[in-house]
Formats: C-alpha cells, sequence, structure tokens
C-alpha cells in the first residue's frame, strides 16, 4: 500500500474528526492521479469500517481521476491480484471487501 501512514492519519484523525463535527454528512474525497484504483477503493474500505451501518444517513463520494485511459480502466474494473492485496494491513484484508 503506497503511503499507509496518509491512510492512517485519515482514518485516526481526519475521519474520525469529520464524523464529530460535520453537520449536513457529505463528504467528497478527490483522488487526484488514482493510477489503478488502489487509493480510492483503501478510502472505500475505511469509510465502509467506519460508518457500518450510518453509512445510509452519509453521502459519500469519491472521485477518481488519471491521465492514463489505461489505468483509469483498471481502476474502474477494481481487479487486484493476491499479491497487492497483501500489502494492505490484515483488518483491510477481510472477506467483506474482496472476492477470490
Amino acid at each position: 500500500m503506497r503511503e499507509a501512514d496518509h491512510f492512517y492519519f485519515f482514518r485516526d484523525k481526519v475521519f474520525s474528526y469529520l464524523l464529530s463535527t460535520v453537520e449536513y454528512k457529505d463528504l467528497r474525497i478527490w483522488s487526484a492521479g488514482c493510477s489503478s484504483g488502489q487509493e480510492p477503493y483503501t478510502f472505500a474500505i475505511i469509510i465502509d469500517d467506519h460508518l457500518k451501518k450510518d453509512k445510509k444517513l452519509w453521502d459519500t463520494r469519491i472521485l477518481a481521476i488519471d491521465i492514463s485511459t489505461k489505468a483509469l480502466n483498471e481502476a474502474m474494473r477494481g481487479i487486484y491480484n493476491k499479491e497487492e492485496i497483501q500489502l494492505l494491513p490484515p483488518l483491510w484484508r477481510l472477506s467483506v471487501h474482496w472476492t477470490y
């Protein structure tokens, strides 16, 4: 996983802060240079794990862009090999997020 500390910071600090302070329950994330999509999918996993049952109360959107059409096509497929998934923290490798 690229820049794991950034995702931990988002999960532990930023997202926790947003949950306690955001009034309108809107969340927008822009993943610029998303390549084959690992970053936006990681954000989606973090959001899913934190919101759980309250997920339906939130309007969450992730905008993923990249200059490469090939990379965007890979991102839209969202298919990753086991080696790529093994780079994720153990809790994020749960089968609830992935099909094998």
